[in-house]
């Protein structure tokens, strides 16, 4: 089993343009991905990431962070089963935050919602056959896939390392999801 705990921070676009975002950087990692020109939440766009952040003047960062219990992490031993068991945790808590961030556009209208990782709505991408994306009303970018340093941004605005699995189920994982808004009262 295992437990969660929440993070948050907020700061200007302005100054997380300045420190976390390298679109050029963060674009080569996004290359190297299987997922890069394949899910519409994924680069190349026709778009520029930058102009992206700069139509919004607050950013506030949400961590959650899933630790697993000593039990969980004896039991998940060995590549396959650590990863199957890292992926449906990570599914679930990526839902659950998803229709969390969703309620957060409905309370701060204009804002828009990162979302942890790359789009999981649908189980097979319309993008590679040239199709429209089928939930355009659901399907959000990540901070990494828009240039964000997701690592730096979770160790300095959240104060959370992140873990990265060898093949073993690790410690804990961590989500960075966010909330792009004009409202300076917002809170998440």
């Amino acid at each position: 089993m295992y437990h969660i705990e929440e993070f948050r921070n907020k700061t200007t676009v302005r100054n997380y343009l300045e420190h976390y975002v390298d679109v050029a950087i963060f674009l080569e990692y996004c290359k190297a991905c299987r997922c890069y020109g394949r899910i519409w939440s994924c680069p190349p766009y026709d778009f520029e990431p930058e102009a992206y952040w700069g139509k919004y003047r607050y950013v506030h960062i949400l961590g959650t962070k899933i630790s697993f219990d000593r039990e969980a992490i004896d039991k998940e031993k060995g590549k396959e089963e650590a990863a199957a068991y890292i992926r449906q945790v990570y599914l679930n808590a990526k839902e659950q935050l998803s229709e969390k961030m969703y309620g957060l556009e409905q309370r701060y209208p204009g804002s828009v919602t990162l979302s942890a990782g790359n789009c999981t709505i649908c189980s097979e991408c319309t993008r590679p056959a040239g199709q429209v994306c089928l939930h355009p009303d659901r399907m959000r970018y990540s901070i990494e896939a828009l240039g964000g340093n997701v690592v730096k941004t979770a160790e300095e605005l959240l104060g959370v390392r992140i873990q990265w699995s060898d093949g073993d189920l690790p410690e804990y994982l961590t989500l960075v999801n966010g909330l792009l808004t004009d409202d300076p009262g917002a809170e998440i």
